[in-house]
């Protein structure tokens, strides 16, 4: 691809919308931003080893580094203060190890309850499952970079017979892109179980080796066939959700439920920036709802075809949408 300009925004509306939204929390490190940019020059002159280097990238949810990042300690703040007010029966407990978790806040007998990484789900002081987080956002850690399939990567591969100005741009752009995507606004809670090996299977079968590809707006047009009760009338049961949501083993059911109505659980975790006005997920490519049509065929739209263009267009959007959401939020937990 020759002379080609990466599109910085999408619009002029999206580019005054990211420029203006200024938020308090950042979960990645201080020196991201230059750390990040410099092993991005490495992948792009075939030196990454592709080993995640200390101090380039923290995944704020990630498990390993919980005790890193205040994230799961204001996520936890952010579901009480939402259980509270649409009068629920969830108390969250935020991971023992989590930088800002005290014994002063949390009474004595539920203490013990905590867990060292994960969110704890308990109702009248019984735990009932724990909760992980994962980001929307696409993967971003090192290791990606060394396959075509993430959205990511793929925009460098396509830039990467342009001029060293524009391929410059896009390291930045892509950068920039991480940081704003990784914060509080840019992701998903799933349940995993309370003992044994806690890992959502869901959320692992929704990467590139599916149609799902990661994107947050099939995932919630999964999510609102659920709640709409199209899988217990057997509807959509080739959804990646269809089998998870029906078995009991992995709590999936009873954790959506808790919220009613697909319009509920969008107004819960304020999701609207994510939402059409007429109630369906926004198809992040393009920006318009995911209409019938699009529902019968959006297996085969495949983020891995995209054009640079595209694929740039896209990621100012998520993006966008991710900003107006993590700035909602955080006026709720301050």
């Amino acid at each position: 691809m020759n002379n080609h300009n990466i599109r910085e925004k999408g619009t002029g509306e999206e580019r005054a919308m990211s420029e203006n939204i200024k938020l308090k929390h950042y979960y990645e490190p201080e020196t991201f931003e230059k750390n990040y940019y410099d092993f991005l020059m490495k992948v792009e002159k075939n030196e990454a080893d592709y080993k995640d280097s200390e101090g380039s990238y923290i995944d704020p949810d990630s498990v390993s580094d919980v005790n890193k990042s205040n994230f799961y300690n204001h996520l936890t703040c952010f579901l009480n203060h939402q259980e509270e007010k649409y009068k629920k029966s969830y108390l969250f407990l935020p991971p023992s190890k989590a930088p800002m978790t005290t014994s002063e806040k949390i009474d004595d007998d539920m203490y013990d309850k905590l867990d060292e990484k994960k969110i704890v789900v308990t109702q009248s002081r019984k735990v009932l499952f724990r909760l992980t987080s994962d980001q929307f956002g696409f993967s971003a850690t090192e290791t990606k970079y060394n396959d075509n399939r993430y959205p990511l990567t793929n925009l460098l591969r396509l830039y990467q017979n342009s001029e060293p100005e524009e391929r410059d741009k896009v390291k930045k752009r892509i950068t920039q892109y991480v940081k704003n995507t990784r914060t509080i606004g840019g992701s998903f809670l799933w349940p995993v179980p309370p003992k044994g090996k806690r890992d959502c299977n869901y959320n692992q079968q929704r990467g590139v080796r599916n149609y799902l590809e990661d994107r947050v707006d099939l995932t919630l047009l999964e999510i609102k066939h659920a709640l709409e009760g199209r899988y217990d009338n057997g509807e959509y049961a080739s959804d990646m959700l269809y089998n998870q949501y029906r078995s009991e083993k992995t709590h999936i059911k009873t954790w959506l439920e808790h919220f009613g109505t697909f319009p509920e659980y969008v107004e819960y975790f304020m999701l609207e920036p994510f939402i059409a006005e007429d109630g369906w997920p926004i198809n992040i490519v393009n920006g318009e709802p995911l209409n019938d049509n699009y529902i019968e065929n959006y297996r085969e739209h495949r983020l891995q075809d995209l054009s640079a263009e595209k694929l740039c267009d896209m990621l100012k959007r998520l993006e966008c949408m991710i900003l107006n959401r993590s700035k909602k939020m955080e006026n709720v937990i301050k």
